[in-house]
């Protein structure tokens, strides 16, 4: 979960774009009209398609009434993983044995 935190000075049609590193553009979302002050918008990290993006950078354009923003992002997952125990025994690698 990605949350943008953006202020308007002025009541605003906003409009966010995200795009991937090879500059395709990946989420659209229309906020439509927001009050003056204060937003945070949370994005899931997926899609259009709701398919999940892949860790990198992303650029972030987001339109109001009367201007453009840029923005890079960087979207880093934390991925846990369980110890794996595994036991070998007498795995034969040509003539010699491991044990």
């Amino acid at each position: 979960i990605v949350y943008i935190p953006y202020t308007l000075e002025t009541k605003s049609e906003v409009k966010i774009e995200i795009y991937n590193s090879k500059g395709e553009r990946i989420k659209y979302m229309d906020l439509a009209n927001q009050d003056k002050g204060y937003h945070r918008i949370m994005w899931d990290g997926k899609d259009d398609k709701s398919l999940n993006c892949s860790n990198g950078i992303y650029i972030l354009r987001m339109t109001t009434n009367n201007q453009v923003y840029i923005k890079k992002m960087l979207m880093l997952k934390w991925i846990f993983l369980k110890p794996v125990y595994s036991t070998l025994t007498n795995i034969n690698i040509g003539k010699k044995q491991i044990k």
